[in-house]
């Protein structure tokens, strides 16, 4: 049995029904249940929860990333960064590899086994290691593009 779904939601749904003069489609409310049962949480609420945890200041997330400060602000407002910026980010807030995995995935992104430059990086997760440098030397090393700020 699927979950209610949300007040607004579910009145959303009966306006559009009584304006359509129609009982409710089958489809519409499995779409509406497989949309409340299966949404993730944002890069933005996963990211900015994983700040507050650290207990860093977003000066100092945004400075270890490398990256700007208009950046983090674009993130702040619900932005999707690149892919390059979300892996820095994850690195240091000291993310498990599952974690960076559930945080990659909210913003669209996820960690190929067939791309050496995701391999290094998974690598380096797996195995707890968050300094930054590290991983940009092993990517350097491997003629892969570094992760975010640090680009010569």
């Amino acid at each position: 049995m699927p979950r209610p779904l949300p007040d607004p939601l579910r009145e959303e749904l009966g306006e559009y029904l009584r304006r359509e003069g129609s009982k409710e489609p089958p489809e519409a409310a499995a779409l509406s249940a497989y949309l409340h049962d299966c949404a993730q949480r944002s890069f933005r609420d996963r990211i900015f929860d994983a700040i507050r945890r650290s207990g860093l200041a977003d000066v100092d997330v945004y400075s270890r990333a490398g990256i700007s400060k208009s950046t983090f602000s674009r993130i702040r407002s619900g932005d999707r960064p690149a892919k390059d910026v979300a892996i820095a980010l994850a690195f240091v807030l000291g993310l498990s590899a599952t974690q960076a995995d559930a945080l990659l995935g909210s913003a669209g992104y996820s960690l190929s086994r067939a791309d050496v430059g995701d391999l290094i990086v998974r690598f380096f997760l797996e195995r707890g290691v968050h300094d930054l440098l590290a991983v940009n030397d092993a990517l350097f090393e491997h003629n892969q593009p570094l992760l975010a700020g640090v680009r010569d």
